[in-house]
């Protein structure tokens, strides 16, 4: 059976309508980028997630991971919730080949 890959959306925001500009609503001051892994039925735990504070900003449904925005007391928020852990997105910068160590 093939599929038309149009037809098969890449994230839970697609399915239910999410996604879009929630920063711009909820302002973007004191936000920080994390990277949530669910452990269990993402689509169960989403909404949870977007109640803690997360603005959802992509889905790996098949990896179970979340990645969005939130400010410090949401960050707090998601990680109480059970089956869920929550680390910031982390920047690490490379120099150019055969650049000095």
């Amino acid at each position: 059976m093939r599929y038309n890959r149009e037809s098969i959306p890449d994230s839970i925001s697609e399915l239910d309508g999410g996604g879009g500009h929630e920063d711009e609503r909820r302002g973007s001051t004191d936000r920080a980028t994390v990277i949530v892994t669910v452990e269990g039925d993402l689509p169960e735990v989403l909404p949870a997630l977007r109640e803690a504070g997360l603005v959802v900003e992509r889905t790996l449904t098949s990896l179970s991971i979340v990645v969005g925005t939130v400010d410090v007391d949401g960050e707090r928020a998601i990680a109480s919730i059970s089956g869920v852990h929550v680390e910031r997105e982390q920047t690490i910068a490379l120099g150019p080949p055969g650049g000095p160590q």
